[in-house]
C-alpha cells in the first residue's frame, strides 16, 4: 500500500462518516418537529377540554407518549453505527499507518481523519433539506415493511405520516 492509497482510502471513509453524521442529524431533526407536532397537540386537546395552557403543558411534561420511544429509538441506533464506523476508521488510520509508514504518519492520519468528517460534513444538504427527508421516509418505509411488531409499526405509521406532512 502507497500513502496515495492509504489517503484515499481514509478520504472515502471520511465522506461516508459524515454523510452518517449528516443523515443522523437530520433524522434526530424530523423526530424533534414531530415529537414537538404531537406535544403541541396534545397541549391544544387538553386546552379544549378546559385546561390552562400552562396545565396542560404540565401534564403534558408527565405524559408518556404511545410513540415516541420506538421512533427516537433509531435515532440511538444510527448513532451506535455512526460512532462505530468513525472508530474503526481511526483505528485503520493510526494502526496501519504506524505499521506500514512510520509513527508519525499513523499519528498525522488520526488526527486528519479526526477532523475530516466535520469538514467534509457541511458538504450535504442541510437537516431540513427534502434530501434528507425523502431518505428518512425511504429508510422507515423499509423498517415498516419488515416490521413484526404492531406497536413499532403503528409508530412508525405515525411518524411517516407527519414527515409527509412537514
Amino acid at each position: 500500500m502507497n500513502y496515495i492509497t492509504f489517503f484515499i482510502i481514509l478520504a472515502v471513509a471520511a465522506v461516508i462518516n459524515a454523510y452518517g453524521s449528516a443523515f443522523s442529524t437530520a433524522v434526530y431533526y424530523w423526530q424533534n418537529k414531530w415529537f414537538k407536532q404531537v406535544f403541541a397537540n396534545f397541549v391544544n386537546q387538553r386546552m379544549a377540554e378546559g385546561m390552562t395552557e400552562e396545565e396542560a403543558q404540565q401534564l403534558a411534561a408527565s405524559h408518556k407518549f404511545d410513540h415516541t420511544a420506538e421512533i427516537f429509538q433509531i435515532t440511538g441506533q444510527l448513532q451506535k453505527s455512526k460512532g462505530c464506523t468513525f472508530l474503526l476508521c481511526l483505528a485503520f488510520a493510526l494502526s496501519v499507518g504506524w505499521i506500514i509508514f512510520e509513527w508519525y504518519i499513523g499519528i498525522v492520519a488520526f488526527i486528519a481523519s479526526s477532523a475530516a468528517p466535520f469538514i467534509f460534513k457541511p458538504l450535504f444538504p442541510g437537516d431540513d433539506s427534502d434530501f434528507f427527508r425523502d431518505r428518512i421516509s425511504k429508510r422507515f418505509h423499509m423498517m415498516l415493511k419488515s416490521e413484526k411488531d404492531s406497536h413499532k409499526a403503528e409508530s412508525y405509521r405515525s411518524f411517516l405520516a407527519k414527515l409527509d406532512e412537514f
